[in-house]
């Protein structure tokens, strides 16, 4: 897959940089520390709340401190880290899950918000920048001009984003899978889940439900909200569930690549309106939507208030799909529970489990 002229640029910058400061890796943040010379990447993330300067401060000290350079005489070629290598995998397979032929700039921003471990994400997630709010607003200045050294600067869409999403043909099996999997699919690659029979009863009560019957997950990271799902979607795989679920499939949905590559107003939600339509077609569909905070404001215009969680409101009302939701108690306070249209269409339920260590509320 081709890369975009601005990701090129970038690339080139990099491998510039790290040639001439002796390096002998370019690493995510050597990328991310480029990606701040961009006028839009840099208008994007100060929109979030964020300082690029602060940013491009953080990212210098870490290459002085932490990249030291190769004391052999000879010159030699920097090579890519895993870390790197992994960016541009993920990049150019978020560009090939939204249709496109060329990695842009949006998709390594993607692609590095989905590292493991990298002080180039944590630098972000230090101010309060989040990959979902990042991409959307990356789109917004996209569309509009752009202050550039004292210029005016139009950004503009590259001609193979310039065809209609109406002209997509659906893939084979449906459209979701652009944007989403099937975790009935995947059970044989995750570990069998011990010890959660509470949590799995209580998830399915609550599916089962005629209304209200859309399960939200609060934990810390790593307690295994994301595990529950995966069992429950074993179960329904191997039809151990009450009869209202037999037959049901859950769709992981991801955010990221759905905002990856949309450029122009409308665009996002064109996209994100086609995948649920499609996994509606479904028989007995549920949504998985991990780090569900991400969505209340995600695709808001200009401060406005169309966001996902407002374009899922007919979808909750409807009741055909049912949705799981994850997230901390954390981001629960500061954003989920201020959603008055999600905090509806949700259940919640606090375990009084002790041995869990841990509070699930559904």
């Amino acid at each position: 897959m081709q890369v975009s002229g601005k990701v090129a640029e970038m690339i080139d910058t990099v491998f510039l940089l790290a040639g001439n400061a002796r390096f002998e890796y370019v690493t995510p943040e050597l990328m991310l520390y480029v990606a701040c010379q961009n006028p839009v990447f840099a208008q994007a993330f100060e929109n979030c709340g964020g300082n690029i300067q602060e940013l491009d401060r953080d990212l210098k000290t870490y290459l002085e401190e932490y990249m030291e350079p190769d004391d052999r005489e000879e010159s030699c070629t920097p090579q890519l880290s895993q870390g790197a290598a992994e960016v541009l995998a993920l990049a150019w397979k978020s560009a090939k899950n939204s249709g496109r032929t060329k990695v842009e700039l949006s998709h390594m921003v993607h692609a590095m918000y989905d590292l493991e471990e990298s002080y180039a994400v944590y630098y972000m997630r230090r101010q309060g920048v989040e990959q979902a709010q990042l991409l959307q607003e990356m789109i917004l200045v996209g569309e509009e001009n752009v202050k550039d050294g004292g210029r005016r600067t139009r950004i503009t869409q590259p001609e193979d984003m310039q065809e209609s999403e109406a002209d997509d043909t659906d893939t084979q099996g449906g459209y979701w899978q652009r944007y989403a999997v099937c975790l009935n699919d995947l059970t044989q690659e995750g570990n069998p889940l011990i010890g959660r029979q509470e949590e799995l009863e209580r998830t399915m009560q609550i599916l089962c439900r005629k209304e209200k019957n859309n399960p939200l997950h609060l934990g810390e990271p790593g307690v295994g909200k994301t595990a529950i799902v995966y069992g429950l979607a074993r179960l329904l795989k191997n039809g151990q569930v009450p009869a209202p679920l037999l037959g049901a499939k859950i769709f992981a949905l991801d955010i990221g690549s759905l905002l990856a590559g949309t450029q122009y107003r409308g665009e996002f939600e064109k996209r994100l309106k086609k995948v649920l339509d499609s996994i509606a077609q479904e028989e007995n569909p549920i949504i998985y939507l991990d780090e569900i905070h991400n969505i209340v404001g995600a695709g808001a215009v200009n401060g406005g208030s169309l966001d996902i969680s407002n374009m899922l409101k007919p979808y909750l009302s409807a009741g055909h799909i049912r949705f799981i939701g994850a997230t901390t108690f954390e981001e629960y306070k500061k954003h989920f529970e201020k959603a008055k249209v999600l905090s509806a269409g949700f259940k919640t339920w606090k375990s009084k489990s002790r041995i869990m260590r841990m509070r699930f509320t559904f």
